[in-house]
């Protein structure tokens, strides 16, 4: 009868731009997929990487991979 809260976080192959640092990249959903992956249609055709041309990116301080470290200043430029 405990409520748990948690969340999970899916990942897939990486697309063009985050391969340059890793080879995987979590599924980011595009608002017009939200009601049919919230309603469970087809859920598998929605775990695809984020087209590169729909992303940007910036180098940032290594310090962000540390929990301990939670300082708004490691995203800058």
């Amino acid at each position: 009868g405990e409520v748990l809260d948690s969340c999970t976080l899916i990942t897939t192959e990486a697309n063009d731009l985050v391969r340059q640092a890793h080879d995987r990249m979590p599924v980011i959903l595009e608002p017009h997929h939200f009601d049919a992956w919230l309603n469970g249609r087809e859920p598998q055709k929605l775990l695809v990487p984020l087209q590169a041309s729909e992303m940007t990116y910036r180098l940032v301080d290594s310090q962000v991979n540390d929990p301990r470290h939670d300082n708004p200043a490691l995203i800058q430029p």
